[in-house]
């Protein structure tokens, strides 16, 4: 790897993609340092799920700690 290094999110230990790679959230996900290592229940990621392949990414954008997995990385980052 080349210097300086930017941690991305998608290349961390601790970043959970909950959602098939088919999905439009697939690329998607959440920290499980930050969110003590639980997931939301399946039915709160199925209701998300439904409104991005609507094209309401409102819910999305807007749900705490979901984000894709290309974000940069924080002082949590733990190299896969």
């Amino acid at each position: 790897m080349h210097e300086p290094f930017l941690p991305d999110c998608g290349h961390c230990t601790w970043f959970l993609k909950p959602f098939d790679s088919q999905s439009p959230l697939g690329d998607w996900g959440f920290c499980s340092a930050r969110a003590g290592g639980a997931l939301p229940e399946r039915d709160v990621l199925h209701r998300l799920e439904v409104a991005a392949r609507g094209g309401d990414f409102a819910p999305v954008l807007s749900f705490p700690g979901l984000f894709p997995e290309g974000d940069d990385g924080c002082e949590a980052f733990c190299p896969l």
